[in-house]
């Protein structure tokens, strides 16, 4: 993540300090350790769900308020970018397998909210449906990547496509290529390992 950091950074041609904030990363001071058990009470009879759903990373987590019926998925689902047809690519850096699974546990809940980190927040009956849009599109991801390897047989062509398809389709504008490599190699390298394909 420093890596990347600092790439994003060098393309923005930004100091490492800008307006008075740091734009390093360096140790993140640790106030409470959450996972599946944990429950926040935020008073006025709203409480918060913490909901593990690794794929994205080992450790990622979504969020739920039941009382809202609002799902916060993180990157633990494809966001809308400009609409529930119209997703970012998915992101299983850490494990596609596990992608799908936690993105199948986040359709479990009662949803009438669903909060993205990027983009917006979906509602009503939109909020259940854009999760199932993107659990589709996790099947169509799978089969694109793995169609790419059989046609180049080849790790870096694969994920210099996917970093293409990723910008495309996400309008990350602050983004470049080379910066999305890192990121689109690990989730080529994932999906090809759930399908028994080792690369290296």
């Amino acid at each position: 993540m420093d890596a990347i950091n600092n790439m994003m950074v060098e393309h923005s041609g930004r100091p490492e300090r800008y307006e008075g904030m740091d734009l390093s990363i360096g140790p993140i001071d640790v106030d409470m350790v959450v996972g599946n058990s944990t429950v926040l009470d935020l008073g006025n009879g709203k409480i918060i769900n913490f909901i593990e759903t690794p794929g994205h990373s080992s450790c990622a987590l979504s969020v739920y308020i039941p009382a809202l019926k609002a799902i916060f998925p993180t990157d633990s689902a494809p966001c809308a970018v400009d609409n529930i047809n119209n997703l970012a690519r998915p992101s299983p850096q850490y494990d596609f397998n596990l992608y799908r699974q936690s993105l199948k546990k986040l359709l479990d809940y009662e949803i009438e909210i669903c909060a993205f980190e990027h983009y917006a927040a979906v509602m009503g009956t939109d909020a259940r449906q854009v999760l199932l849009n993107g659990l589709t599109l996790c099947g169509e991801f799978e089969e694109h990547i793995l169609s790419l390897y059989r046609e180049t047989g080849d790790l870096e062509k694969v994920a210099r496509q996917a970093a293409l398809d990723f910008m495309r389709f996400s309008h990350f504008d602050f983004i470049n290529e080379d910066i999305m490599m890192p990121v689109t190699r690990a989730v080529a390298k994932n999906i090809l390992k759930a399908a028994g394909i080792a690369v290296v």
